[in-house]
């Protein structure tokens, strides 16, 4: 007895390029056609009807090619990893931004050296001119990620106002850029704040402190000063005077070198400032019937109210003393009234010894 056995060929060698990145795709043949493709493990690659391999996750699958006769072939695919790039993705014109691929041994690469440049095998972005480029890190398996780099203008000079760059405590000044859309910063903020959008800058004690300008990775610093108010002193002086007499006194209790000093009578100023000596100082006699207060301005430009403040006031002076019809003499042992047309005063004599009056009588 006999039996007829038929041996079927083998199909042939699977050919195309058999490595592939995650995401990437690779094409596969094999002779003669007809046969089903499929792989051994489809979450690190699968595989089409034409032979298409997509790579789903970093590893190793078996791809498999079968003919009707159930003969088959064979062949190893391997997904490869792509790269990832962290780092800021932004610079200015001039600037520079470190960039870092993982893994390492890759090679980078500009899209448009017109807008950044970087070298080769190097992390470091340089921007050329304002825009936006992809910058691609590739590795020896081809798996590359790519990245969009903008590059902004560089920041200009920070302009501070035509008083220079500095304010006093408790006052506020504008700075500005010519180049918008940065942010400000402050570098102590305990002498100076600073509006991050803005650019206003406000005194919180007196030095100095670096107003920054950062614009798209870039930035430019100014030395700004905050100059302290002048030191608080007390009004002196005030009280009331009789109308026609010399006024009253008014000064401060003490005063710096280097500051000077306005009296004002309520909001009109008197006279001229008086320089501080570094002890106190006098404004004079008043006659002007107010209220008194001192302004003070250091040579920075910075004023104060001093502590305090005077009032004088102006008397009228009592209209003449009016005689008896007989006179003003009298003998020994006599008395007479004297008035006046001003009530309310006190009478007194210069010389009880010759006469006396009763203080509040007018009874000589």
């Amino acid at each position: 007895m006999s039996a007829t056995i038929v041996v079927n060929p083998n199909p042939g060698n699977i050919t195309g390029v058999l490595s592939v990145c995650v995401g990437a795709t690779t094409t596969l043949s094999c002779s003669p056609g007809g046969g089903v493709w499929s792989s051994s493990n489809t979450s690190v690659g699968t595989i089409s009807t034409t032979g298409v391999v997509t790579g789903i996750a970093a590893g190793v699958t078996t791809i498999t090619y079968m003919l009707g006769t159930g003969c088959f072939s064979t062949v190893n695919v391997t997904v490869n990893p792509n790269p990832t790039i962290t780092g800021t993705m932004i610079t200015c014109v001039g600037g520079t931004t470190l960039l870092s691929g993982t893994p390492t041994g890759g090679i980078w690469t500009s899209a448009n050296p017109g807008i950044a440049t970087v070298g080769a095998g190097s992390v470091i972005v340089t921007g050329v001119a304002p825009g936006t480029t992809l910058i691609t890190y590739t590795l020896p398996t081809g798996c590359f990620v790519s990245h969009l780099v903008t590059v902004t203008p560089a920041p200009g000079p920070i302009a501070c106002p035509s008083t220079g760059c500095q304010v006093c405590v408790g006052s506020s000044v504008l700075l500005t850029n010519p180049i918008p859309g940065g942010l400000w910063s402050s570098r102590n903020t305990g002498i100076a704040t600073v509006s991050s959008a803005s650019g206003i800058v406000t005194g919180v004690s007196a030095g100095t402190s670096y107003i920054t300008y950062t614009l798209g990775g870039c930035f430019v610093t100014t030395l700004f000063t905050v100059n302290p108010l002048p030191i608080p002193f007390t009004v002196t002086g005030g009280g009331s005077y009789c109308s026609g007499g010399t006024g009253v006194p008014v000064g401060l209790s003490g005063s710096q070198i280097g500051v000077n000093y306005q009296l004002y009578c309520g909001a009109s100023p008197v006279g001229l400032p008086v320089a501080g000596t570094g002890a106190a100082i006098s404004f004079g006699l008043q006659t002007g019937p107010c209220v008194y207060t001192v302004v003070a301005t250091s040579i920075f430009g910075c004023s104060s109210t001093m502590t305090g403040s005077v009032t004088i006031t102006i008397n009228p002076s009592p209209l003449p003393i009016v005689c008896p019809t007989t006179g003003c003499s009298l003998c020994a042992g006599s008395t007479m009234v004297l008035t006046s047309p001003t009530p309310g005063g006190v009478w007194s004599s210069s010389n009880p010894a010759i006469a006396t009056i009763g203080s509040a009588t007018g009874v000589v």
